[in-house]
């Protein structure tokens, strides 16, 4: 018998996460980037049954990789965007997303968790033969300095304005006379909207040389009043052992 349990545990637990907590690239080869550890496949199976589904994953040849799998709770709710609904992710990146029940591999007992699209909601079954979406996952590899600018990008998201500043090298000062004056600036920008989300996308090295890369890439800026897309490039320098933005430039709006 199929079995939907503890619907109060998860009206509480549908609070859990943040949308914005991680940076999404676009690969532009079928799948998306999310953070360092993980990639997503861009579409989604139909409706299958939880074998079928690992099977189908197991057996995924896409964007050069062979090693795909069913993602865990944990790592499917990294996908859930709290402030979309029917469905409850940036259709941008995944457009083929159905606003329904998606499984994980994610188990407690003898029962398999799942995430639902059309609000971020989690649900636990005591069956595999029920017929559900499924979106493969496989493990993420990406260059230190792309890892710097998703670090840059997620601080920002969350609102974490010392760790969005840290991003940047110690000499670093954009457009103002001062360090002090840019850092009060940005603090100000960030502290001032509800909400914040930043993506990046189309992220190419154009140049690089000893401790120095030359990055272009697409922004995606929402917040809860203002939104804008625009083309940037970025030179970052190894300091310290890691990678911090030095330069940053906006080349052009985008639509």
């Amino acid at each position: 018998m199929k079995k939907l349990v503890c619907l109060t545990t998860l009206i509480i637990m549908c609070c859990m996460g943040s949308a914005f907590a991680s940076t999404f690239v676009d690969n532009k080869n079928g799948s998306v980037s999310n953070g360092a550890d993980l990639v997503w496949q861009k579409g989604s199976s139909p409706k299958l049954s939880w074998d079928d589904a690992t099977k189908l994953c197991e057996e995924l040849d896409l964007a050069g990789r062979s090693d795909w799998r069913i993602p865990t709770r944990e790592e499917l709710l990294k996908l859930v965007d709290r402030t979309r609904k029917d469905p409850a992710i940036d259709i941008k990146l995944f457009p083929e997303t159905e606003p329904n029940v998606y499984w994980s591999s994610s188990r407690d007992g003898g029962e398999i968790w799942t995430v639902g699209f059309s609000d971020g909601d989690e649900f636990i079954f005591d069956s595999l033969d029920y017929k559900w979406h499924t979106r493969c996952v496989s493990e993420n590899k990406v260059e230190p300095y792309t890892q710097s600018l998703m670090d840059w990008a997620a601080a920002w998201s969350k609102k974490d304005a010392d760790a969005y500043i840290a991003s940047y090298g110690p000499e670093y000062k954009g457009s103002k006379k001062s360090r002090k004056s840019w850092e009060n600036e940005r603090r100000k920008k960030i502290a001032r909207p509800k909400w914040i989300q930043v993506t990046l996308s189309d992220i190419k090295m154009l140049s690089s040389k000893d401790d120095r890369v030359d990055v272009e890439l697409v922004q995606s800026y929402k917040a809860n009043r203002y939104a804008d897309r625009t083309r940037k490039s970025f030179v970052l320098e190894r300091v310290g052992g890691a990678w911090k933005i030095v330069e940053e430039k906006t080349l052009k709006k985008l639509k």
